[in-house]
């Protein structure tokens, strides 16, 4: 397990091969000698469901090739729930090295970015300058960031060493800042969205409901001051409701590029799922990203249409490809993971899955291996052996296969 989260930022190829023979073990050593038995039914079943509706996305393409392709793609999906499901349960420690080792490969892989030194900081572009710096795509990158600072958080208030609880929050502010140096916008958002909900949530466990209900409304009142007072808020917030293209005259290309091509995207996205059924049946596997395409080339979207770009939102993306059912049981997997969470009181837990699913709202994140292996490598973890009390889960939660 520790070799699969620290392979998984740096190569997915590595990574697919930990996790087969991780799954070899578990057939030889641990099911062949036992019944196996599932904990916490409720979170497998809901995630076992979404994997089968890619297995409906398949079956309805037209595309089998693309369709097989995306199956292997998705297997971790269910093997991976099924597998941490059914082992005996982890202690805190293992589960902390777990943690630890894919914080520290993804400190390392930050670091290797400053490889060829700090030059490309003061290009005109930023953005384009580290492009082959980067290591990993970089929306993906931002959000390995932005979970390793809550998974650190949640270590901090787990241990008590001072020198640990400092060299914690060290590596918490770079993964920040790092943020901040990549331009990783969406995910720096979605981070600060994520915080925020993550901070009423424990206002509200903390039996501080008046605190939290004034804060609430507090960030109400402010925002809705300030999109009626200041202009450039009010014409900014409606753009992104209308999916506006932002004027370059007005604002700078490096900050609204990524919201223009979404734009784009998503019109598209809106005008594929009206024809006919699509909104209810799905595209399937493969086709969505065809229609997407022709959809580019119609209302002349280059880049979009160049680059052959996928719906760059998970929700839409799932819609798209396996019709509202999909889109459904995706929405209840991330909503039963953070209720549940929040019931454990976990907070490594629900902010990984708030983070996650807030993150796609801007990426496809399961239309990439490594946007597949962190959420279910974690949400294996966090659902199946983080839990209250002595770890173990009483036998009225259990079922056997």
């Amino acid at each position: 397990m520790v070799g699969i989260s620290i392979t998984l930022p740096f190569s997915i190829k590595y990574n697919s091969l930990l996790i087969i023979l991780f799954v070899l073990y578990w057939i030889l050593f641990l099911y062949s000698s036992n019944s196996v038995t599932i904990r916490n039914p409720k979170l497998f079943s809901s995630i076992f469901l979404f994997f089968l509706t890619y297995m409906y996305g398949a079956l309805i393409s037209s595309d089998i090739q693309s369709a097989i392709k995306d199956i292997e793609q998705k297997l971790s999906l269910f093997i991976l729930p099924l597998v941490l499901a059914s082992i005996p349960v982890l202690s805190r420690k293992k589960l902390h090295l777990i943690v630890v080792s894919f914080i520290v490969s993804c400190f390392v892989i930050s670091i290797l970015t400053f490889r060829n030194g700090l030059s490309f900081l003061e290009a005109e572009h930023r953005v384009w300058a580290m492009q082959d710096l980067i290591l990993m795509h970089r929306p993906m990158l931002g959000l390995y960031c932005a979970s390793c600072i809550f998974f650190i958080l949640a270590l901090i208030f787990s241990i008590r060493k001072l020198y640990l609880q400092i060299l914690g929050t060290s590596l918490a502010l770079w993964f920040f800042f790092f943020l901040i140096i990549i331009n990783a916008k969406m995910s720096f958002l979605a981070f600060a969205i994520s915080s925020f909900i993550v901070f009423l949530i424990y206002l509200f466990q903390r039996r501080n409901k008046w605190i939290g209900t004034v804060v609430i409304l507090a960030f109400i009142a402010s925002f809705y001051v300030l999109f009626l007072v200041n202009d450039a808020v009010n014409s900014f917030i409606t753009a992104l409701i209308n999916f506006e293209p932002f004027s370059y005259e007005k604002y700078s290309s490096m900050m609204v590029d990524s919201f223009n091509v979404r734009f784009g995207i998503w019109k598209c996205c809106k005008e594929v799922l009206n024809t006919d059924l699509t909104w209810l049946t799905g595209t399937g596997t493969g086709d969505s990203r065809l229609l997407l395409i022709d959809c580019y080339n119609r209302n002349n979207y280059t880049v979009q249409a160049q680059e052959m770009l996928n719906a760059h939102n998970q929700y839409l993306e799932s819609w798209l490809t396996m019709g509202l059912i999909g889109l459904v049981i995706l929405i209840s997997v991330l909503l039963f993971a953070i209720v549940d969470g929040i019931k454990q009181k976990q907070f490594i837990f629900y902010s990984f899955v708030i983070l996650y699913m807030i993150c796609a709202i801007s990426e496809s994140l399961f239309d990439t291996q490594k946007g597949v292996v962190i959420f279910t490598l974690f949400y294996s973890l966090f659902a199946f052996h983080l839990q209250v009390g002595n770890n173990v889960y009483t036998a009225n939660k259990n079922i056997k296969i």
